[in-house]
């Protein structure tokens, strides 16, 4: 397991691979590897990463789906997969888990096991990012305030005619 680990690692590393041959079974195996890794010590870090989910057949969407990017901000990904799907849809973005190990031999201090490239966010992807968070932020303020709401009594109807723009 730990060769076939160690290959799928360099190629994942691998400068200038754009890491987008890998097939689900093989995104499938490393993570079969990832989990047999947890229960070592040599997870040093984890973070979360979004991976660009795209399907091999842009005509009728029949192919194989596979992870065209794994990008470190939500809107990287969003940019990356905009219009790159079937008939030119966007592509689906599935929130994942990325980690650095270390302690074996094909380690380096900053290697990073997903099932590709993790792309680092630009300019224009930090500003959406922030915006996103901003909305996620927002959302939960409300959904907050809806649950006080609810808990003092106010029932649906009320809530309703106290969102209403005069």
């Amino acid at each position: 397991m730990h060769e076939r680990l160690k290959e799928l690692a360099e190629r994942l590393t691998k400068p200038g691979s754009k890491c987008q041959h890998l097939s689900m079974s093989e995104v499938h195996e490393l993570s079969e590897a990832v989990l047999e890794l947890l229960e070592k010590p040599a997870i040093i870090e984890t973070k979360q990463v979004f991976a660009v989910i795209q399907n091999a057949d842009g005509t009728e969407g029949r192919g194989p789906n596979y992870v065209m990017a794994v990008c470190e901000a939500e809107s990287t990904a969003h940019r990356l997969g905009k219009g790159k799907d079937v008939q030119g849809s966007d592509c689906g973005i599935v929130p994942t888990v990325a980690i650095r190990i270390s302690n074996h031999p094909y380690a380096t201090p900053c290697s990073w096991l997903a099932p590709c490239r993790i792309y680092e966010p630009n300019g224009e992807d930090r500003a959406a990012e922030r915006e996103l968070q901003h909305q996620r932020a927002a959302k939960k303020r409300k959904q907050d305030a809806l649950e006080r709401a609810k808990a003092a009594g106010l029932s649906d109807e009320d809530i309703k005619a106290l969102s209403i723009n005069d």
